[in-house]
């Protein structure tokens, strides 16, 4: 079973208007987000699920860091797993200078703990982060990372699902889900106005997702669209 969802609502227009006098119309402003502390410029989360039930993920992320608040926030990534069930490993953290200098961030600095969770709720005492401070992250770098997972031993032998939330707070240029699963398999999907394009690669079917956050929210307008 597949379910998707509380995904953020994006709602898409489209005019088509003749340009009877060969007048090109004036274009938009381009969007000024250089007070952001960071933007995500993309943001890439695939999934692929098996009939028995395990799955795959890898996990891409490009950010923008625009101050000194922007370095505080992201000078730390973490990174979470369940430690029984799951094959965990952090392909690459690097930083990309303004004059095109990359900083690696060593694998041997990766930090693996328990996750802050279990503290409080003994239940979540599978789960496991990686903790990755970055190496050499300044104003003005382009921060990327990948990671992937691999679970070898379902929950619940035979099934599969997924909850994913868009990001709704922050400046996001480019959000990318996609989700593989056996051709020919039934499942269950619920989706918000975010609409899916699906597609077929192989033995599987791929349902893709695209959204973007524009607008910066604050604490109130988050609750606000969550209630909605």
């Amino acid at each position: 079973m597949l379910r998707s969802s509380r995904l953020i609502s994006l709602i898409l227009g489209c005019c088509f208007l003749p340009n009877c006098f060969g007048v090109e119309p004036p274009k938009p402003a381009p969007a000024d987000y250089s007070k952001e502390a960071f933007v995500l410029e993309q943001s890439s989360d695939k999934f692929k699920f098996e009939n028995d039930g395990t799955y795959t993920r890898v996990m891409a992320m490009r950010i923008r860091i625009q101050s000194d608040a922007g370095v505080q926030q992201m000078s730390v990534v973490k990174f979470a797993y369940q430690n029984s069930s799951d094959i965990f490993a952090i392909d690459y953290v690097r930083v990309t200078k303004p004059d095109g200098t990359v900083v690696v961030t060593p694998s041997d600095t990766f930090q693996d703990m328990p996750a802050d969770i279990t503290r409080a709720a003994p239940f979540y005492t599978d789960t496991h982060e990686t903790h990755v401070a970055v190496k050499g992250l300044g104003v003005g770098d382009l921060l990327e990372y990948q990671a992937h997972w691999q679970q070898n031993k379902p929950l619940i032998p035979g099934q599969f699902w997924l909850d994913y939330n868009f990001a709704h707070a922050g400046i996001v240029l480019q959000e990318v889900v996609d989700v593989s699963v056996p051709r020919g398999r039934a499942i269950k999907l619920k989706s918000s106005a975010v609409k899916q394009v699906i597609t077929e690669s192989g033995q599987y079917e791929v349902y893709t997702w695209t959204n973007s956050n524009l607008k910066n929210k604050d604490d109130k307008q988050e609750k606000q669209e969550q209630q909605e």
